[in-house]
């Protein structure tokens, strides 16, 4: 990106996204004072966030997602009292989550999931009232999640498996009214790393929301949690409906979720994806007594787009059978 970019000073929008860009993020950039929108992401942008980025005072959305950025994340971004929406995910970033970000009165969305960030989730975070999507996921955070996550009366995705948190679950997830599993996701028992350790008893409100997945997400998890790209492109992110897209979806954030999920599979992993779907698949089989199709045990070496097919299939039978359960 040329530093010359600094000239245009009336640009309102700048979306280089989905490129091969590479080298660093100008501080030139930085001069853009009247952008509202800054989308860099799924590039191969190294190096640190500009520590001046702050100046960007208008800006509402920060899409930096699907780079190689080093670094800590810029306290100065907590002058950007517009942002809407900051996204971080799958990138390198280091150090730990600045609390002064809590005075980011109108975000919606923090992703910052696959990174290396450390420390405690801030209590000063705990302020954003208008927030719908927390996702910190796959990181090195530790301690507890502070109590002030109760004020989050918005929420719809709490994200925070696959770090080294510890302590109480607070009873107050339990009381956000638009959250629902599977779209809080606190621990995650298919992945072979490092997971949450929190404090038993669990209040039941948190259980009901964050554990008790039905037995179709149950086999979601399974279908897809070896196949560690499959995360990449989860739909329920922003900026990550890449596949949905090319499925012609509709709503991939909801009852086309499993279909999207399979789709983002396919197009990530190739051939790949085939020993990973049918060790999932058979793990499926023993923990819904849906049996595995002769076909697809033997489906080794052939294409990889019919044994997709054959697991949406059997993840929809599975849920067939646990919806004709619960009526």
């Amino acid at each position: 990106i040329p530093d010359e970019i600094g000239e245009l000073v009336h640009l309102t929008r700048l979306e280089l996204k989905k490129n091969f860009l590479t080298g660093t993020i100008p501080d030139a950039i930085c001069k853009l004072t009247g952008l509202r929108t800054l989308a860099l992401f799924r590039n191969r942008l190294v190096g640190k966030i500009p520590a001046t980025i702050g100046q960007l005072s208008n800006l509402e959305k920060l899409g930096l997602m699907e780079n190689m950025l080093t670094g800590p994340i810029p306290e100065s971004i907590s002058q950007m009292r517009n942002l809407e929406r900051l996204g971080l995910d799958f990138n390198r970033l280091s150090g730990t989550l600045p609390p002064s970000l809590g005075n980011l009165n109108k975000l919606k969305t923090f992703e910052a999931v696959y990174n290396k960030l450390k420390g405690p989730i801030p209590a000063s975070y705990g302020q954003w009232s208008e927030l719908l999507e927390f996702a910190v996921s796959n990181n090195e955070l530790t301690g507890p999640i502070p109590t002030e996550v109760g004020n989050w009366k918005k929420l719809v995705v709490l994200f925070m498996s696959i770090n080294s948190l510890t302590g109480k679950i607070p009873s107050e997830i339990g009381d956000l009214p638009s959250l629902e599993a599977p779209y809080c996701e606190l621990t995650n028992p298919s992945f072979e790393k490092a997971v949450n350790q929190f404090d038993e008893p669990i209040d039941e409100g948190v259980l009901e929301k964050c554990f008790a997945m039905d037995k179709t997400q149950v086999v979601l998890h399974h279908v897809h949690a070896a196949c560690g790209m499959c995360i990449r492109h989860r739909c329920s992110l922003w900026g990550g409906n890449h596949c949905a897209a090319i499925a012609h979806l509709k709503d991939p954030q909801h009852h086309q979720l499993l279909k999207c999920s399979c789709m983002c599979c396919y197009h990530q992993c190739g051939r790949s994806h085939e020993s990973c779907a049918l060790a999932s698949t058979l793990e499926a089989k023993s923990l819904l007594d849906v049996p595995v199709p002769e076909s697809l045990a033997a489906h080794r070496g052939q294409s990889p787009l019919p044994l997709v097919v054959g697991v949406v299939g059997l993840v929809a039978a599975a849920g067939l059978v646990a919806f004709r359960r619960r009526a």
